[in-house]
């Protein structure tokens, strides 16, 4: 109970010393406004999940590593760390002079009782990505226990990790929130509720939470932080609404905007991420569509560089299936594995199809539909698309432009034959990204040495290199664009867009998460 009588009283100081400071004139209170995508749940960094509690964490919470905006490693916590020659340990040496939140000396034992806790009797969502830690696979299997996880701390600075193979980006992986660090008594002192809007954390971040309800979690500055924040209060709202119409009517001070949402933002500029990947799908279930060569002739067919120009403002030529923003293992995904190569196109199409229709006893492909957005590009790619199809090889093809939502749900209900849709990176979890396509490939000629796409996938996952991890799953990026499945289009990006007067708000692409704690308000 210490800890949270000195959490409060030190809120309560907080809270006391600006209004007194706003009510004599002498300072205004510096307050940010920002809407939440969805309601957290958890805010234990070792359980939470989703953007919205990862974007908390993130800003009550420190690392021992941060990542910059390329994605790459930076001291946080620790001011430096070693690896050994053989790779299989790292040294983190932690900052002299760090706080929790209430005071109380920050330690390398919280880091290592933070990594403890998520393999304990109920692991933790995030457990797996962190098995590369010696001992983890075996105390996952039940056959040891989480006190024998890799991870020493010989004295209050030092944490060492060993692992089980060699890991290039585990500095990076312990950017995580799942490796954000954890006080054992402030803990057991929550008996179960940490975390909880009914319970409380301790962090050692930018910030602390002042209050969280129903309707908004607001985050006040950490005074007792290494590098305390300019602004003084953070407002996260839940549940308020639609967020840009909130940004436009000057109702908080910076959104992420989808793709779909660009040209309500005007003249307002931001940080593009490109987390979409559009794509022209085949239904591979039933039809024609199902054989691969009417697939091809189909795509043979298309004029892409009339494609290309009709792109909007914003928008990037494909590098592949999978869009830039993803990463693999903290990295970003297509750095290491480089862009795919369109699909080889068929010298007569027409000729193709037919070819294609005879050996399925059918005289012409059937009724197909093709679904768009009811967004630009939807309705002009479509256009295009149906004028190159009845040209090149006499196929009419309706088309049906539909509301976002419903191209999305249509899509993955399975009820279309074509259409052109998003495909969203989702963070790290870039091997399940392409998992939707397992067997749906063409059946490989014995002597090819192709390897289903369900094969290279669960290699790729067991992989302890990203590098080598890339290459498997680049391998089935480009067989789903040579059976023609999957033809990538273009990438599509996001916007974050903060006000006018407001700056140092950074958004991370991969985490889809906000950091207040470098935001300046002029």
């Amino acid at each position: 109970m210490r800890h949270l009588f000195r959490q409060i009283s030190a809120l309560l100081l907080c809270a006391a010393l600006l209004f007194l400071t706003s009510c004599g004139g002498k300072e205004e209170i510096k307050a940010l406004s920002y809407d939440l995508s969805e309601k957290p749940q958890t805010i234990d960094p070792q359980f939470a999940s989703g953007s919205s509690a990862y974007t908390i964490i993130e800003n009550v919470f420190e690392g021992l590593t941060r990542l910059d905006d390329a994605g790459e490693p930076l001291g946080a916590c620790a001011e430096r760390w070693e690896v050994s020659p053989d790779g299989l340990t790292y040294t983190f040496h932690l900052r002299e002079g760090l706080v929790w939140s209430d005071g109380s000396p920050l330690t390398a034992r919280d880091f290592a009782f933070a990594l403890r806790r998520l393999f304990g009797s109920t692991p933790a969502p995030g457990a797996a990505d962190f098995a590369v830690i010696r001992n983890a696979g075996e105390i996952l299997a039940g056959k040891l226990p989480a006190s024998s996880l890799g991870v020493q701390a010989p004295d209050d600075r030092t944490l060492v990790v060993s692992l089980a193979a060699p890991h290039r980006s585990f500095p990076s992986l312990m950017a995580r929130p799942a490796a954000m660090p954890c006080q054992e008594a402030f803990f057991l002192e929550q008996k179960g509720r940490y975390g909880l809007p009914s319970g409380q954390v301790l962090g050692n971040g930018p910030f602390v939470v002042e209050s969280w309800t129903d309707s908004s979690v607001v985050l006040a500055r950490n005074d007792a932080f290494r590098a305390p924040p300019q602004v003084d209060r953070v407002t996260l709202h839940l549940g308020r609404g639609d967020a840009v119409s909130l940004f436009l009517a000057g109702k908080s001070d910076g959104v992420l905007a989808a793709f779909r949402r660009l040209p309500e933002l005007g003249g307002n500029t931001g940080t593009m991420s490109y987390d979409q990947s559009w794509v022209l799908l085949f239904n591979t279930s039933g039809g024609s569509c199902a054989d691969p060569e009417v697939r091809r002739a189909l795509v043979s067919a298309l004029d892409l560089d009339a494609l290309s120009a009709l792109l909007p403002a914003g928008a990037l030529p494909s590098q592949g299936i999978i869009p830039p923003s993803a990463a693999l293992s903290e990295l970003p995904y297509r750095r290491l594995a480089g862009a795919t190569r369109p699909a080889a196109a068929a010298q007569d199409p027409r000729a193709l199809l037919q070819e294609a229709l005879g050996r399925l006893g059918l005289t012409d492909p059937g009724k197909l539909s093709l679904l768009v957005s009811d967004f630009e590009p939807g309705p002009s790619f479509g256009g295009q698309m149906q004028k190159n199809w009845q040209e090149s090889l006499s196929a009419f093809v309706n088309m049906e432009q539909l509301p976002y939502e419903e191209l999305l749900s249509r899509v993955q209900s399975g009820r279309y034959s074509i259409a052109i849709a998003p495909l969203m990176a989702q963070g790290n979890s870039t091997v399940d990204f392409l998992s939707r396509f397992a067997g749906q490939e063409a059946a490989a000629p014995e002597d090819s040495g192709e390897q289903p796409i369900a094969v290279l996938l669960d290699r790729a996952r067991g992989r302890t290199d990203p590098q080598e991890a890339a290459a498997d799953l680049l391998a089935v990026e480009q067989r789903l664009i040579d059976d023609s499945i999957v033809t990538p289009l273009f990438d599509a990006p996001s916007c974050f867009v903060l006000r006018d007067g407001v700056e140092g708000v950074r958004y991370h692409a991969v985490s889809h998460t906000v950091y207040f704690a470098d935001a300046a308000i002029r």
